[in-house]
């Protein structure tokens, strides 16, 4: 008996025994391409006596399945009522056996990135020969009670794979390009309830909250009759966060623009471009990354480098439900609180990064509250999770 303590070691054993013994009896929960152990189970595929993989949770990939369609020996397990788990290798040798059992899957996270055990069983060892015996019958079992796959299958299952892929990622914090080193369970913002959200923005908000709120309502009032271009001078200053204190309330709140030299002159004089990107953000209902990327696209017509504070406090000001205005005051303790990579941010990768964080948050896919001010702060969801990571205290105009 063997020990094996890491998936590459995992890897490098069954690498050698798909190679040098007879034939195989696998049994696996979940299995996938592109890896060195399915090419060489590919080149070996005359050596396949009995191998049964599952397809709970779609975690199976698509192109596995395909290249066993009507393979007489390669089935999917039938779904019994609970999970398909078991990771069993087992390999007929000239003389002997050998059989690896542990927690790995015939994936390439299994043997590459994944925390991953294993046993190696074999003939030599002392009373070996009955329990194989027993665990031969079981993967024996296992497999008459699978199903062949069929083309049909597998043009089902990839069209169900495909819809849920996105989905599944998140699930394990697989948001934008990189994925998280961050659990979400340890993000206070991403774990907590409507109440304890409504709650804390109360309270940190003590100073801004009434303002704040106002600029929302009055934002989404100019923006839900009328285009950016066709607003007067002041009103755009005040949307683009560089008015400064009127009678009533302080622009700056949700990202103060005052330093954005560029984005201020094209406000002002033309901002024809930026009027028609902010166009492609529906007024009201559901907010799609489709619709975010016709924002993009435009708007970084407009400024080469993106310029995702002045984007995205435009963004919060048309739909605060959605986006957070994110600039230098903000971005940094909110992109460490979700596990997003400050540095890499941009207008290009926003909406994976944070968007989709935002509504997978617990609080943010709550039912619209009752009450007046709570009716405001779930309208405002999104852009008020400023509050949170902006001291009132300290906070001075700089207009």
């Amino acid at each position: 008996m063997k020990f094996l303590t890491s998936g590459h070691a995992i890897e490098r054993k069954l690498l050698s025994l798909i190679d040098d013994c007879k034939n195989m009896e696998w049994a696996v929960a979940w299995a996938s391409t592109g890896h060195p152990v399915y090419n060489s189970l590919m080149k070996n595929k005359n050596k396949i006596s009995k191998f049964t993989v599952g397809v709970d949770f779609y975690q199976t990939h698509p192109d596995f399945l395909g290249q066993f369609i009507e393979f007489k020996n390669v089935r999917v397990a039938q779904k019994s009522g609970g999970v398909f788990h078991p990771k069993v290798f087992f390999f007929e040798m000239d003389e002997g056996w050998e059989c690896v059992l542990g927690s790995a899957n015939f994936t390439k996270s299994a043997f590459s990135k994944n925390e991953e055990v294993a046993v190696v069983l074999s003939s030599r060892d002392v009373d070996s020969h009955s329990e194989v015996n027993r665990l031969r019958k079981k993967i024996s079992s296992i497999f008459t009670s699978g199903a062949v796959i069929t083309k049909q299958f597998v043009h089902n299952y990839q069209n169900i794979w495909t819809k849920n892929r996105h989905a599944i990622g998140k699930l394990t914090n697989d948001y934008g390009e990189k994925k998280s080193n961050k659990y979400m369970a340890d993000s206070d913002i991403f774990s907590m309830g409507w109440k304890e959200f409504l709650s804390n923005v109360r309270t940190e908000g003590k100073v801004s909250l009434n303002e704040r709120l106002m600029i929302l309502e009055k934002a989404q009032g100019w923006l839900m009759k009328d285009s950016l271009i066709n607003l007067d001078t002041n009103t755009r200053r005040k949307l683009g966060g560089y008015f400064g204190v009127d009678e009533e309330t302080d622009w700056g709140w949700f990202g103060s623009m005052v330093g954005a030299g560029r984005f201020k002159n094209m406000m002002n004089q033309d901002c024809r471009l930026i009027s028609e990107a902010l166009d492609q953000i529906p007024p009201s209902g559901e907010v799609t990354k489709l619709h975010y990327g016709r924002f993009s696209e435009k708007y970084c017509e407009c400024f080469s480098k993106g310029y995702l504070a002045t984007g995205t406090r435009l963004l919060a000001m048309k739909r605060p439900d959605y986006f957070v205005c994110l600039d230098g005051p903000n971005k940094q303790v909110f992109c460490s609180d979700f596990g997003i990579s400050a540095a890499g941010l941009n207008l290009n990768n926003y909406w994976d990064e944070v968007v989709e964080r935002v509504v997978d948050c617990v609080w943010w896919s709550a039912n619209p509250p009752k009450g007046e001010i709570a009716s405001k702060v779930w309208a405002g969801r999104a852009a008020l999770i400023d509050v949170l990571y902006y001291d009132d205290e300290d906070y001075s105009s700089l207009a």
